[in-house]
């Protein structure tokens, strides 16, 4: 028979459980991030072989411009990607700095999927849905930043503050539908 401080326990367990893989997960990834980006970098510990092999930062930003590039040509834009950037014909554009890729929100979205206690099958769906939504937001940013700035919108638009709030509203969308995921898979197999 489970009494009811043995539930206790055992809930207390899980939590610090999840809480201590959350921790250890995300501060992996952040250091593994910091890391490449510390031998990816000149003015760094410079490894050349790790920069052209898997520097996955600048992968992932050319990516972001290069989807964002297509999609503004779908709305009459005539853009260019050059290195760190896109810009509009006119010379108007936006550069995608390492802290605008949108990685730490990711690692942390990874580090909740992976460490919250759920099947396998619906941390992959999650882990996969999460991700496609956090890079979609920063795709839509790009594209509208550009497409404001193409038509002489005031370039101090605080678009870092209203991408993370809008991210974080999503962020947070996510883990409540997640947890009520786990709440129901729970109480159908009592």
């Amino acid at each position: 028979m489970i009494t009811a401080s043995k539930l206790f326990l055992n809930t207390d367990k899980r939590i610090i459980v999840f809480f201590v893989k959350f921790v250890l997960i995300y501060v992996s990834l952040y250091l593994f991030n910091y890391a490449i980006i510390g031998v990816t970098s000149p003015s760094g510990i410079y490894i050349e072989w790790i920069d052209k092999h898997f520097n996955y930062l600048i992968a992932f930003r050319g990516f972001l411009l290069n989807v964002s590039s297509h999609i503004m040509r779908l709305f009459g834009y005539i853009p260019t990607v050059i290195n760190d950037g896109m810009y509009i014909a006119g010379g108007v554009g936006v550069t995608l700095a390492l802290p605008c890729l949108g990685i730490g929100i990711i690692f942390f979205w990874w580090a909740f999927v992976l460490s919250f206690p759920q099947l396998t099958s619906h941390k992959i769906k999650y882990f996969a849905v999460g991700t496609f939504v956090f890079v979609s937001l920063n795709i839509i940013r790009i594209c509208l930043l550009s497409a404001f700035l193409s038509h002489g919108y005031n370039k101090n638009i605080n678009h870092h503050l209203i991408f993370n709030i809008i991210t974080y509203i999503a962020m947070f969308i996510l883990i409540f539908k997640w947890i009520n995921l786990s709440t129901t898979d729970n109480l159908k197999h009592e």
